[in-house]
């Protein structure tokens, strides 16, 4: 199940991780690479003040079990 997001230049963007409980264990990646755990907060991805290279493909990962639980593409624009 994908979605797409999209984003004004420069807006804060939060995203939630599916329908995990707010404090559940996650990992959220960006094309492949592992988020800086100072833009989690709980399940949830934050991003401040975006700008058009963090455009590209979210995934949010529960637990150890590294199940997938949520996918986005955002397009900043």
């Amino acid at each position: 199940d994908s979605h797409v997001q999209y984003e004004r230049l420069g807006a804060d963007v939060t995203m939630q991780c599916g329908a995990v409980d707010w404090d559940a264990a996650v990992t959220w990646m960006a094309n492949g690479t592992d988020m800086e755990a100072s833009q989690v907060n709980g399940s949830r991805l934050i991003l401040r003040n975006v700008d058009l290279a963090q455009s590209g493909q979210y995934t949010c990962y529960e637990g150890a079990s590294w199940h997938l639980k949520y996918q986005t593409y955002l397009r900043v624009g």
